[in-house]
């Protein structure tokens, strides 16, 4: 993770947090002095914003096949949860050229 404040401090949403559902992130703009969270101006989007920070997949709403996920987003977990499964291509070749035998 690129999380300034380290992996733990962006991933522990994934569990939820206070009774609120998992993947829930209330973007802590004036911070959260009770949970010792600092400020978050939106300057650090502007900061950081692009690769390797954030990487465009898709719109929400969109479709996108596993295959043209960036390469760092195929994982077994990903691939298990979205039931994607890897093809092998055991044909004798490929032809690059509509000639044969050039």
């Amino acid at each position: 993770s690129n999380h300034p404040g380290g992996e733990y401090n962006i991933q522990k949403w994934a569990q939820g947090w206070n009774d609120a559902p998992g993947w829930y992130l209330d973007y802590p703009f004036n911070g959260v002095p009770e949970r010792k969270i600092p400020k978050h101006p939106m300057s650090r989007w502007d900061n950081n914003k692009g690769e390797p920070n954030i990487v465009f997949v898709a719109k929400l709403g969109n479709s996108i096949a596993y295959r043209d996920l960036p390469s760092n987003l195929k994982t077994d977990s990903i691939a298990e949860h979205f039931g994607a499964t890897a093809i092998q291509n055991e044909g004798a070749g490929t032809i690059v050229c509509g000639s044969y035998g050039e």
